[in-house]
C-alpha cells in the first residue's frame, strides 16, 4: 500500500530529484503563487508566462533550500523576483493592464436577476480599475499582507528590504488605493470592502476566497469593535454571491465603514471635483437664400434662441468647435456651489485657444487673439452637470431637446457620468468624453491659468461689489406686494453677505428667507417653516456659479415643472408651467443676460396676467432706506421644517 506523504516530504524527495514528487509540488504550489501573479499583474496571459518560468526556477534551485520551514517565503521571494524582472524589461506603457470581462463575468454569473448582474459587475469593475492604478510593486506588497497574512518582517525578507520601509509601502500603497476608490465614488472607509471584493475577484476558489478574505480586517485600523463587524460581514460576502455583497455592505456601512449601491445617493453626494473634455459643436447655418427664416439653423450664441419642448434635434448639422477641456470644483459637493475652469484647444487638444475661469472670486476669460482678460458679470451656462441624476437629466432633454446622436454611460453603481460618445460632427465620429471624479482641488482651477497684464473689467457697480441689495414691488390681482432681499454674486462673498428676502403680500401674508437659518411662511391661517434657501428656488443664485437661465430652468426640472425657453438679445424668457388647484398657471421669467438677473415674473392664467412681481437691484449698496434693507433675524433654530412639493411662487396663486 502506498504512503500518503505530508508536504515537507514532498519538498524533500522533489529536491532530491523524485520526478513524481516534483510534479505533485508543482500541483500543489500552483493556487497560491498563480493567484500571487495574478494579483500582482492583473493579466491572464503574463500569469501564465511568469507561473511557468516560477516552476524552472524553483525546482532548479530547490536543493539550496536550507529549511523547509520557510518554503513559501522562499518561493514568494523566486515569484517577486520574477515579476519585479518582467517589469523592469518593459516600458511603462506595456505596464498597463486591461483585465478581461470574462473575470467579471465569472463572478456575476450566478446571479438570478439582470439587475444583480449588471450591479455585481459594476461593483467588481469599479474595484478592479481602482486596483489596477497601483503600481505592480504595490500591488505585490498588498497582496502579501493582505490575503497571505504575513507579517511586515516575512515582506521585507520576500522583498529584500527593511521591515520599516516594507511598512511605508504597504500604507503608500493603501492610500493610493484609497484615492483611486474615491476617484470612483466609494467613500475613504470603503478599503474593507474593496480589498474584498479584489480578493473574491482574483481568489482561485470559493474556498481560498473565504480563507483570504476574512484577514483584511486586520490591516483596516477602524477599531476593534468595527473590525470584528468588517471581518465577520465580510466572511459572509467572501462565502456567498456577489449580489450579496450590497445587503452586507449596507449593514457595514451602519457601522460607518463603506457605502454602496445602497445609498447611491451618498455616493454622489460625495463628489467635489469633476474634470473632463468634451467636444464644442455649433449648428452649421445654411446659406440658401430660398431657406425660410422659420427653417434657418442658428447658432446658441446669436442674439435669437429658442427651445421647445421635446425637440427632435437629429436634423441639425453641426460643425466641431473643438475641444473643450472643463475642470469643475464643488466645496459643498453637487447639490452646492460650482466653480469651473474651461479651456478651449484645437480638435486634436495639441494646441491651446481661449479659457474661463469661475473661482468664487469672480467670472473670467481670457481672450487668446487678443492676449487679453476681461471680468465678466455672468457665469457660463450650464444647464447639465456630470453629477446629475439620471432621471433629473433626462427630464430636461424632455424639455430642450436631445440629439440621440450624443450619447452618455453611466457608472451603474452611483449614476454618475462615466463617458460620452458624440456623434454630431462626421468629420470627427465616436468623439469620447471620460469624466474623471474627486481628482482635483481647488488650486487646480487656476494653475494654468493664461498670464496678462491686459485686463478690461467689464462688471458694472454691483457685481465689482460682489454683491447688492434688491427690492421688490408687484401684485397678486389686487393685491398689493412690497419686498427685499440680498444676494451676493460670487461664492467667495456668500459667507459675509448671506442672501436674504422678505416679501410682504398684502396686510397679512410674509414670506421671509432668513440668512443662513430657516425660510417662513406667515399666513392668515397658519405658519410654515421650510429650510432656507427655499424661497430663492426659481430665483437667480449667482454665487453658485450658474447662470440665472440655467438656474431657473434646473429649479424647473427638480420639481418635474415643463418649461419653455425663448430669447432676442440679452433678453431671455422662460415660461414655467405649474398646476395649481386644477388650473394650469405659468410663470414667465424675463430675463436680462447682460447683468444675469430676473428683471420680472409674470403669473398667468390661460391669457390673463394676474400677478406680477418686479426685481430691482442697487447698483449703489449704501441705501438711506436701513429699515427697507435690514437683514431680518428670527429666534427660531430648531423647528420642525418641511419640503414644499413645489416652486414656492406657486403659493402666491392659491
Amino acid at each position: 500500500m502506498k504512503t500518503k506523504l505530508d508536504f515537507s516530504q514532498i519538498i524533500k524527495m522533489a529536491a532530491s530529484g523524485d520526478s513524481t514528487c516534483r510534479e505533485q509540488l508543482v500541483e500543489l504550489i500552483t493556487p497560491r503563487i498563480q493567484t500571487y501573479i495574478f494579483r500582482s499583474t492583473l493579466d491572464k496571459t503574463i500569469t501564465e508566462d511568469l507561473l511557468q518560468e516560477v516552476y524552472c526556477k524553483m525546482l532548479e534551485s530547490l536543493s539550496t533550500l536550507n529549511n523547509i520551514n520557510s518554503f513559501w517565503a522562499w518561493l514568494y521571494r523566486i515569484t517577486s523576483n520574477c515579476i519585479n524582472s518582467y517589469y523592469r524589461t518593459r516600458s511603462k506603457q506595456s505596464r498597463l493592464v486591461n483585465f478581461q470581462d470574462g473575470l467579471l463575468e465569472s463572478v456575476v454569473k450566478d446571479e438570478s436577476s439582470v439587475e444583480a448582474r449588471l450591479m455585481s459587475k459594476e461593483l467588481g469593475r469599479a474595484v478592479m480599475e481602482a486596483v489596477a492604478t497601483l503600481k505592480p510593486k504595490h500591488r505585490q506588497i498588498v497582496n502579501l499582507r493582505c490575503f497571505e497574512d504575513m507579517s511586515f518582517k516575512a515582506i521585507s525578507q520576500i522583498e529584500q528590504t527593511s521591515e520599516v520601509y516594507a511598512r511605508v509601502l504597504f500604507h503608500r500603497a493603501l492610500e493610493k488605493l484609497r484615492f483611486a476608490l474615491k476617484k470612483q465614488g466609494f467613500r475613504k472607509a470603503s478599503l474593507v470592502l474593496a480589498l474584498t471584493m479584489f480578493g473574491r475577484l482574483t481568489a482561485s476558489s470559493k474556498a481560498a476566497a473565504i480563507a483570504t478574505s476574512v484577514k483584511v480586517g486586520t490591516v483596516t485600523g477602524v477599531g476593534v469593535a468595527k473590525s470584528v463587524m468588517a471581518a465577520k460581514l465580510v466572511k459572509t460576502v467572501s462565502a456567498v454571491s456577489v449580489h450579496q455583497v450590497k445587503v452586507a455592505v449596507t449593514a457595514v456601512a451602519v457601522a460607518g465603514i463603506v457605502t454602496t449601491s445602497a445609498t447611491i445617493g451618498t455616493l454622489r453626494s460625495n463628489v467635489t471635483s469633476v474634470h473632463y473634455v468634451i467636444q464644442g459643436v455649433t449648428p452649421v447655418i445654411e446659406q440658401d437664400t430660398n431657406t425660410t427664416q422659420a427653417n434657418k439653423r442658428v447658432s446658441p450664441s446669436s442674439s435669437s434662441f429658442s427651445s421647445s419642448i421635446a425637440a427632435d434635434r437629429t436634423h441639425i448639422r453641426y460643425q466641431t468647435k473643438g475641444a473643450y477641456e472643463n475642470k469643475l470644483y464643488m466645496p459643498q459637493g453637487p447639490e452646492g456651489a460650482v466653480m469651473r475652469f474651461m479651456r478651449r484647444w484645437n480638435t486634436e487638444q495639441t494646441g491651446k485657444l481661449c479659457s474661463w475661469l469661475q473661482d468664487g472670486s469672480g467670472n473670467y476669460y481670457y481672450h487668446s487673439g487678443e492676449g487679453k482678460m476681461y471680468i465678466t458679470n455672468d457665469p457660463l451656462r450650464m444647464l447639465i452637470l456630470p453629477t446629475d441624476p439620471p432621471e433629473f437629466v433626462k427630464f430636461i432633454f424632455s424639455q430642450v431637446g436631445y440629439d440621440s446622436r450624443f450619447s452618455y454611460e453611466r457608472k451603474f453603481l452611483t449614476g454618475l457620468m462615466k463617458y460620452s460618445v458624440d456623434n454630431r460632427v462626421p468629420e470627427y465620429p465616436d468623439y469620447t468624453c471620460k469624466y474623471s471624479y474627486n481628482s482635483l482641488e481647488h488650486s487646480d482651477l487656476s494653475s494654468t491659468w493664461p498670464q496678462t497684464d491686459t485686463i478690461e473689467d467689464m462688471r458694472d457697480q454691483m457685481h465689482k461689489r460682489g454683491w447688492t441689495f434688491f427690492e421688490i414691488t408687484g401684485h397678486i390681482n389686487d393685491t398689493k406686494i412690497t419686498g427685499a432681499g440680498r444676494i451676493p454674486f460670487v461664492y467667495d462673498m456668500y459667507q459675509d453677505h448671506l442672501p436674504w428676502m422678505s416679501l410682504r403680500i398684502g396686510d397679512d401674508d410674509v414670506y421671509i428667507d432668513y440668512p443662513g437659518n430657516l425660510a417662513m411662511a406667515e399666513t392668515e391661517q397658519e405658519t410654515f417653516l421650510y429650510e432656507n434657501g427655499t424661497f430663492f428656488d426659481g430665483f437667480c443664485r449667482p454665487w453658485e456659479g450658474l447662470p440665472c437661465i440655467d438656474s431657473v430652468r434646473r429649479d424647473a426640472a427638480k420639481y418635474r415643472l415643463r418649461f419653455t425657453t425663448e430669447g432676442q438679445g440679452s433678453q431671455a424668457i422662460i415660461t414655467v408651467f405649474v398646476n395649481v388647484g386644477g388650473s394650469r398657471i405659468a410663470l414667465v421669467y424675463d430675463i436680462d443676460r447682460d447683468i444675469d438677473v430676473i428683471r420680472s415674473i409674470q403669473l398667468v392664467k390661460g391669457k390673463e396676467v394676474f400677478g406680477e412681481l418686479y426685481f430691482d437691484y442697487k447698483q449703489d449698496a449704501s441705501t438711506d432706506d436701513t429699515e427697507k434693507f435690514h437683514e431680518p433675524q428670527t429666534n427660531i433654530a430648531s423647528a420642525k421644517r418641511s419640503q414644499p412639493d413645489n416652486l414656492w411662487l406657486t403659493m402666491l396663486a392659491l
